[in-house]
């Protein structure tokens, strides 16, 4: 349904051992990047059976429902999203997208989102998605990711990726070999992040090749910073890789500080991988307009 395998391109970055980007983002416009890796198993259960529809979680720029929704219009499946908080006015770019695409879109409490997000399964015939997709359906799309890399790359020392919901950072934990060493970059303000990941996955809690690193959230989720538009700008500029401000620009900024403390050995191959989310571009945009245009 899209590109697979991804391509994984070399960035030049000067002075710098040899850096890859792993192009999740363009395994389709709508649904890529790791999103498309944590639902592709969804559907193809919900395909193997007679279901109502589809429900998932978010928030009112989730990359998650988006993607979901693109797929769910385009294999004309039923949708219901459950927004966390109240719908804003005017809508997003993502609520406004889920209207088009005919998402019944419901919002809930945060109480009540707090005690939800997480559930999977089936209820009344409705597949059950958890926000950000990830679980145990989730970790097999995401071990393909994992075996392309390798197949891609046999050298890889380093792997580097966002973590939001964790999916795909447990994924990759679990399917990589274990001289493989993978960065966690946390983009929120999350120091208990380590704990729940382990108690979700506990797959995972006794492998020893990763860390998450929470140095790099830059004020918080999705909060502006001009170090966030800085890195937009200099990676399509000189490595024609647009990222996004909420997950992938971090990495990269995230890779740009651990080069010049000298993590990474000169004989390293260091893998990003491209989470996507993209389509999160306008409402960061749109949400930080003013302060944009102060630095630019």
């Amino acid at each position: 349904m899209g590109i697979e395998p991804s391509p994984l391109d070399r960035i030049a970055i000067p002075g710098s051992p040899l850096v890859f980007i792993k192009r999740d983002d363009r395994i389709h416009p709508q649904w890529g990047g790791n999103k498309w890796r944590k639902l592709k198993y969804h559907l193809e259960s919900y395909r193997s059976d007679s279901y109502s529809g589809m429900i998932s979680f978010g928030g009112i720029h989730s990359n998650h429902l988006f993607a979901l929704a693109a797929l769910c219009h385009e294999e004309g499946i039923p949708m219901k999203a459950y927004i966390r908080g109240h719908d804003p006015l005017p809508l997003t770019p993502t609520l406004e997208a889920l209207n088009r695409w005919r998402v019944r879109v419901e919002s809930m409490n945060t109480d009540e989102y707090r005690e939800q997000k997480r559930i999977y399964g089936f209820r009344n015939g409705w597949m059950i998605i958890p926000e950000g997709g990830s679980d145990e359906l989730a970790l097999r799309g995401v071990s393909e990711l994992a075996d392309e890399i390798v197949a891609q790359l046999p050298e890889t020392t380093h792997v580097l990726v966002p973590v939001g919901s964790g999916g795909t950072i447990a994924g990759l934990i679990l399917e990589l070999p274990e001289h493989i060493q993978i960065f966690g970059v946390v983009p929120m303000k999350a120091e208990g992040m380590n704990d729940d990941l382990t108690a979700r996955f506990p797959q995972i809690a006794g492998q020893s090749n990763w860390q998450l690193i929470h140095n790099y959230h830059y004020g918080g989720f999705g909060k502006f910073h001009p170090e966030v538009i800085r890195i937009m700008q200099s990676w399509v500029a000189n490595y024609q890789v647009p990222l996004d401000p909420v997950y992938t620009a971090k990495m990269a900024l995230a890779l740009e500080d651990l080069m010049k403390r000298g993590i990474f050995p000169e004989e390293s191959r260091v893998v990003l991988i491209h989470t996507g989310g993209l389509q999160g571009i306008k409402g960061y945009l749109n949400a930080y307009r003013n302060q944009i245009a102060m630095i630019t």
